[in-house]
């Protein structure tokens, strides 16, 4: 079988994703009715990839690809040959596979997509509050004002009126008090003359 054949028939049952190289390097070279490599380089070359791939998901490490941690181990890597997996391309991952991958894809852009609406509205809530809070604030100054010029304007009101209804009854008061003088002066001097024709 091609490295291609095998690959495929090696897939997971339930993702649908084929073997990595390091797997198929596996599947080729280990022989399970033997239980035995096809020769001791081959054992090697699976240690020692084995090796690399656990030592680059350590914490600090510097990670390495599948195509460095092969040139690694067995060199650089021929024209037109892919190490673990023969000559010819890369066989693409299985059709379940890659429906599995655009769904997943597809849903992290809607949840990127979401994330962005959530906080394009939470900014616009965030300013129409404080659009609020100043109005509100210019309403409660505004009508400051207006109550204190209302109350001036009625006081002022109160003290003109007061104080032409005072005006007004001095005069009146002044007025009759001329008239009592005058009838008393009148009384006087008629008195006065009916004492000397007697």
């Amino acid at each position: 079988k091609s490295f291609a054949r095998i690959s495929y028939d090696s897939r997971d049952p339930e993702t649908g994703e084929e073997p990595n190289r390091a797997e198929l390097w596996l599947t080729t070279k280990f022989s399970m009715k033997r239980n035995a490599w096809a020769g001791r380089r081959s054992g090697k070359v699976y240690s020692d990839l084995k090796r690399l791939e656990a030592q680059s998901m350590e914490e600090g490490a510097t990670p390495m690809t599948e195509d460095q941690r092969f040139e690694a181990v067995l060199g650089p890597k021929k024209s037109g040959y892919i190490r673990g997996r023969g000559a010819g391309p890369k066989p693409t991952t299985s059709t379940a596979g890659q429906r599995i991958r655009a769904q997943l894809e597809k849903e992290n852009e809607e949840l990127k997509w979401q994330a962005e609406t959530n906080r394009m509205r939470w900014e616009s809530l965030e300013k129409e509050n404080s659009d609020l809070a100043l109005r509100l604030k210019s309403l409660e100054s505004n009508m400051h004002v207006e109550i204190q010029t209302q109350v001036h304007a009625v006081l002022q009101t109160q003290l003109t009126t007061f104080f032409q209804q005072m005006k007004e009854s001095g005069q009146i008061l002044t007025s009759h008090h001329c008239d009592r003088v005058q009838t008393s002066g009148s009384s006087e001097n008629s008195f006065g003359r009916l004492a000397s024709e007697d």
